[in-house]
């Protein structure tokens, strides 16, 4: 299993080795096949240049034979002698022996035309650059160079030719082939259709090949020249024949093309004369450059062989160098636990996690042993402030086994109280309640160890839900209360503004001695007790606390006061009562916190005292009384308990308020009811109705005038005349009766009455309606 692994191994770091060998020789492949493209491409540019230097040389040469045609052509002598009628005579003979000079000039200056002729059609002459013959005689010189019949050469020379280029090569071999290639056009063309005669010029076909075979290009291969209509032209010795399919692959002005002719592929290079109708190909053998591209391939692929043989050699010798460390440890780790890493995988595998392995198990060791440690002096500090550590000499090794070091015998302690840190967890993430309380016992414990030790050594612990910091205090204890303060009220200030954070800090006098660590917790505790009374979110140093005041101002007198006001519901009178008794007992020095819990509840008892009096029902108000309590319990200051009982008082208050106004209202009906039911009675008064409804008549008056807005008697007065103005305009009664059945005394104080309300009398509005 053991020799499966290192081989494992061995053969992936040779695997490697090879890989990285295989890298170049992938890259000399493709120099190979990049090379033989160059260099394809550059015999592809040589044949192009040189075939262009090819047309060039012969275009040239054309063009020198079409401006011999053009010369002839507007030679007045020679077009004056072809339109003569008869060329017999002996002067027409000497005339023409006067042009054969000039012609014979023309010849000479081509070196490739090795004669010409023109032929005088309806004369049957032929003007020659050495003589003048008739066209039977000139056939005779010519028929080696033609296929053709007398006939046949006689009709096609009377033709009209515009200027073109044609091969007279005879079919059967053995004849002379150098001067079949012709030029022929008739002359002058001004006269195009009705032209006289027809210039022949024979071009030496030896010359053409030699300026083709004198380039380096046909040294190479072979040049062949074609005609538009696959003709050859002329061709270098040992052309191969050109087909009609590779004619018609030949498209555009030039190109390049890969072709076989007679069993031999050859790169075929062609390009379109400009002056003529031909085409020049060049054909170079594949095998002329091939050889290059061979040598090239076969120097790489032995030096491709020889890498791989050399570089396979030394990736075995590396890597069984370099694998024989692995294999020393693998060595060292046991048999058992190889077994147990069988399918880790190869060495390097078994090695990182057996290391791995090690190393977490003995971080996991450190961590516990860490925690331990960190708890056991948590729990001791805890202890050593509550006074629960043993004798001096087990406290001394104690502090030697938790690493607490106290450099003097003063100390001091901060208790910190935490109140509200809901905002600092404001994102989605689901952490319970404990692990949240760790994370801001972490921050406080960090960010106060960190301020309090750039002067005193501190160390800090958690104490019944709270965080208490033990402060080794050095220098001064009049300079180190001020460093604990101002530390405090930064931490303070840090913890709130920057994590949101709310906290009570409570702390202890500087004292000595390492017996009064629990004595400046008990101080710390009380301190942080008066946040009740200081509100929540104080910095309370214990010395600010002075000596508290252990008696309450409540008389019973104010206590009455207090219910008798609730009873009437008189908010603002109840309230300023219950602020003058706060004030009264916790102004002029510090009440104590037990104290002051007490005066809150009894204020609170008054409250109940005055809700049970005023005689409700018992689901009246049952709600808001059981919150008052639950809340009262649940207030963490003295404010908080303020506010309560004001918010209760007000509730209270206003819901005797609207208790009396419904009373009220209720009231003032009943008595208008009563007065609009009586109006008859004449002895119906403010005296008879306050002994109806039981009710002082002072009061009654000045009750009726706040609910209507009327005094009593004139609401009487005014209601009886209503029902007098009903009776005079639906009956016929006298005036005596309808006063008598309106309750007046007499008719004179009815008429005064009536008269002061409508403005007239009631015999006059009765008039006035009828």
């Amino acid at each position: 299993m053991a020799h499966g692994i290192k081989q494992r191994l061995f053969q992936f770091w040779l695997y490697s080795y090879l890989i990285i060998l295989f890298i170049p020789i992938v890259i000399s492949m493709v120099v190979l096949f990049q090379s033989q493209s160059l260099l394809d491409h550059e015999v592809r540019r040589a044949n192009d240049t040189l075939l262009a230097q090819i047309q060039q040389s012969l275009d040239n040469q054309i063009k020198d034979i079409r401006r011999l045609g053009t010369q002839l052509s507007v030679d007045p002598k020679l077009v004056r002698y072809l339109v003569y009628p008869e060329l017999n005579s002996t002067d027409k003979r000497m005339e023409a022996m006067e042009l054969i000079p000039s012609l014979r000039s023309y010849a000479i200056a081509n070196g490739v035309i090795s004669d010409f002729y023109i032929y005088i059609k309806e004369k049957n002459y032929a003007l020659t650059t050495t003589t003048l013959l008739q066209s039977d005689l000139m056939y005779a010189t010519l028929k080696d160079q033609i296929s053709l019949s007398f006939g046949e050469w006689k009709t096609w020379a009377e033709k009209f030719h515009y200027g073109s280029f044609i091969n007279l090569r005879a079919e059967q071999g053995g004849h002379r082939q150098e001067d079949s290639l012709v030029y022929v056009q008739s002359i002058p063309l001004q006269e195009m259709n009705e032209a006289p005669a027809t210039l022949v010029v024979h071009l030496n076909q030896e010359r053409l090949k030699q300026s083709i075979t004198s380039m380096e290009l046909a040294n190479e291969g072979s040049v062949v020249i074609v005609d538009g209509l696959g003709r050859v032209i002329t061709a270098t010795e040992g052309t191969p024949a050109v087909s009609s399919t590779l004619l018609e692959a030949m498209n555009g002005t030039k190109g390049f093309l890969k072709a076989k002719l007679d069993g031999e592929e050859v790169a075929l290079s062609y390009l379109t004369s400009e002056e003529a109708d031909w085409i020049y190909v060049s054909l170079v053998p594949s095998s002329i450059y091939s050889h290059k591209v061979t040598l090239l391939r076969t120097l790489i692929y032995v030096s491709l062989l020889v890498c791989i043989i050399l570089g396979g050699v030394i990736a075995y010798l590396l890597a069984k160098r370099n694998y024989r460390p692995i294999r020393q440890m693998m060595d060292l780790v046991s048999h058992e636990v190889k077994l147990n890493m069988k399918d880790t995988g190869n060495e390097y595998s078994i090695l990182h996690a057996f290391l791995t392995e090690s190393a977490s198990a003995q971080n996991k060791f450190n961590q516990k042993l860490q925690e331990q440690h960190q708890t056991l002096r948590s729990h001791f500090l805890a202890r050593l402030l509550k006074g629960r550590v043993d004798t001096e000499a087990a406290l001394a090794q104690a502090f030697k086994s938790y690493d607490l070091q106290f450099e003097t015998d003063c100390f001091a302690v901060l208790l910190f109280h935490m109140e509200d840190y809901r905002s600092l967890f404001r994102s989605k993430e689901e952490l319970d309640s404990e692990k949240k309380r760790q994370f801001v016992y972490l921050i406080v414990t960090n960010i106060t160890e960190e301020l309090i030790s750039r002067n005193h050594k501190v160390y800090s612990t958690e104490v019944d839900g709270m965080i208490a910091c033990l402060v080794n205090i050095k220098g001064a204890s009049l300079d180190a209360e001020k460093d604990l303060i101002s530390a405090a009220t930064e931490a303070h200030s840090f913890l709130e503004n920057n994590f949101l954070i709310k906290c009570s800090i409570g702390l202890s006098n500087v004292q000595m001695l390492w017996s009064s660590i629990p004595a400046c917790y008990e101080q710390a505790v009380e301190a942080l007790e008066y946040k009740l009374v200081l509100g929540a979110s104080q910095i309370i140093p214990f010395a600010m606390i002075g000596r508290p005041k252990q008696e309450l101002y409540y008389p019973l007198d104010m206590e009455r006061q207090i219910m008798n006001l609730m009873a009437t519901g008189s908010y603002e009178e109840a309230t300023a009562m219950v602020q003058e008794i706060l004030r009264t007992n916790f102004s002029g020095g510090t009440l104590s916190v037990q104290m002051g819990k007490l005066l809150m509840f009894e204020l609170v008892g008054t409250m109940m005292k005055a809700v049970e009096q005023i005689q409700l029902s018992t689901k009246e108000l049952l709600v808001e009384k059981t919150d008052l309590i639950r809340q009262m319990t649940e207030c963490g200051t003295f404010a908080d308990m303020e506010e309560e009982i004001f918010n209760f008082l007000k509730l209270v208050c206003d819901y005797m308020q609207q208790k009396k106004k419904s009373h009220n209202t209720n009231l003032k009906e009943q008595i208008v009811a009563h007065i609009d039911g009586n109006l008859h009675d004449a002895g119906m008064s403010l005296t008879s109705l306050s002994h109806t409804f039981d009710i002082n008549p002072s009061y009654l008056s000045k009750f009726f005038k706040e609910q209507t807005g009327e005094n009593l008697n004139e609401y009487v007065n005014k209601r009886r005349v209503e029902l007098a103005k009903q009776l005079l305009v639906q009956t016929l009664d006298t005036v005596n009766d309808i006063t008598e059945k309106c309750g007046f005394n007499n008719s004179n104080y009815f008429i005064r009455v009536f008269k002061k309300h409508e403005g007239i009398t009631p015999g006059q509005f009765r008039q006035m309606e009828e």
